[in-house]
């Protein structure tokens, strides 16, 4: 298994989020592991409580809600995997943060590889 794929394996809800200066920007709300990446090989095993292809509809309303996402973004989420992270900010958006994102996760929580939180994806 590939040292990136163990480091995501890692990520849990809840955990603190920070970005590359290391202030906390929010927390793990929800993961999404890909089940390929764009070569066919696998990124992560998805999680056992992620539901089956017959459970499509509630699986995207659990993890996109009422979000105005356009389909094609969403299906990008979907096929690389994503985090969706609540903002610590007191009028913040949530938002998506793709694995190509994350730089490291270690014990203290999940560290960006940005530091403007406008480059994430509003949820």
């Amino acid at each position: 298994m590939p040292d990136r794929t163990r480091m995501l394996y890692k990520i849990e809800e809840g955990m603190k989020v920070y970005d590359n200066t290391d202030d906390e920007i929010g927390k793990v709300e929800f993961v999404h592991f890909s089940e390929a990446n764009g070569d066919g090989h696998p990124v992560a095993a998805a999680p056992p409580e992620q539901p089956t292809r017959s459970d499509v509809v509630g699986f995207m309303r659990k993890m996109f809600g009422a979000d105005n996402l356009p389909r094609e973004l969403r299906e990008r989420l979907l096929m690389h995997g994503f985090i969706r992270m609540d903002s610590a900010r007191l009028f913040g958006s949530d938002r998506y943060v793709m694995f190509d994102q994350i730089a490291k996760v270690d014990a203290k929580g999940v560290h960006l590889g940005v530091t403007d939180t406008d480059n994430l994806l509003k949820a």
